[in-house]
């Protein structure tokens, strides 16, 4: 559970960093009519990437991560020999495997001997194998994007993290495109509302909501870092830890702890939000990024 409050700690860390990214109004959001078509078009204006420290400190979020995952694994290792260090002490790791026959030709080493091991314990850690469940699938991520941040920093960018939440007043108002994703830097377009009359002028209003998220060469690109993160924690202590850690282990490796701390930082790495507005008795189209 160390590696664990160790993550929770970095991710800390990384609202910090991301508070002071979004406050240094590195982006905004504009609304602007198309010449040649008349339409309103909504552009985010991102004028840098996100710096470094940023993709460290998500690094360092899912390797500790992971590496709670191989530390649970060490103990289950020495809990099954009954010796400490265990048998498997050089190979011993938590399994995640894409297909059924690595994860039961790897068992031995990594966790213990198969005949040895209680099978509530095998089921449970079959059942969070990628090709068993949503929740393996999910693990899957945090393996390979820990695999890449072994060599090289996670790639993080701004991106729009939900479609536009927009409202319209005016008749004959149609949102044409929208679009979510990673934002490059400069001018990207994410929206497009077309009027069937160009010259009436019509109210757009909504919210925008922008966050840090996995580039594109990345296991999870396009998701949310936030809420990728939140949900693998959350995910490694009520369907993981809870789940596999023996008993007389969880009041002294800190999974209560754990458990409260998890409260502190819900809501710690959550989108930027900004609202949309484009005023009726405003003949220039404008927005404003109101961060809350």
């Amino acid at each position: 559970m160390i590696k664990l409050m160790r993550a929770m700690e970095h991710m800390g860390a990384l609202y910090a960093a991301t508070q002071i990214f979004s406050e240094s109004s590195a982006y905004a959001v504009g609304i602007e009519p198309d010449p040649d078509t008349g339409e309103k078009v909504v552009k985010v204006s991102l004028a840098s990437e996100p710096p470094v420290t940023i993709g460290t400190l998500v690094s360092d979020c899912v390797h500790n991560l992971r590496q709670s995952l191989d530390h649970l694994a060490y103990r289950l290792a020495i809990e099954i020999s009954g010796s400490d260090p265990p048998p498997n002490e050089k190979t011993a790791g938590f399994p995640i495997h894409n297909s059924n026959n690595g994860f039961r030709s790897n068992l031995a080493t990594k966790i213990g001997d198969p005949e040895k091991i209680p099978r509530p314990i095998i089921k449970a850690l079959t059942k969070l194998q990628p090709y068993n469940s949503r929740e393996g699938k999910h693990l899957a991520v945090l393996r390979d994007l820990d695999d890449r941040a072994k060599h090289r920093e996670l790639p993080v960018c701004v991106g729009l993290l939900l479609p536009i939440e927009a409202g319209v007043v005016g008749d004959d108002v149609v949102l044409k495109s929208v679009r979510t994703g990673p934002l490059e830097v400069g001018e990207t377009e994410v929206a497009r509302f077309e009027t069937a009359k160009p010259e009436v002028e019509v109210e757009i209003w909504g919210r925008v909501k922008l966050g840090i998220v996995f580039g594109d060469d990345s296991p999870a690109a396009g998701q949310s870092v936030g809420e990728y993160l939140q949900a693998t924690r959350t995910l490694l202590i009520e369907k993981v830890m809870k789940v596999l850690m023996p008993e007389h282990l969880r009041q002294h490796n800190g999974l209560t702890r754990a458990v409260r701390g998890t409260n502190r930082v819900q809501s710690s790495l959550g989108p930027r939000s900004g609202e949309l507005t484009e005023p009726a008795s405003t003949k220039k189209d404008k927005c404003e990024l109101d961060h809350t």
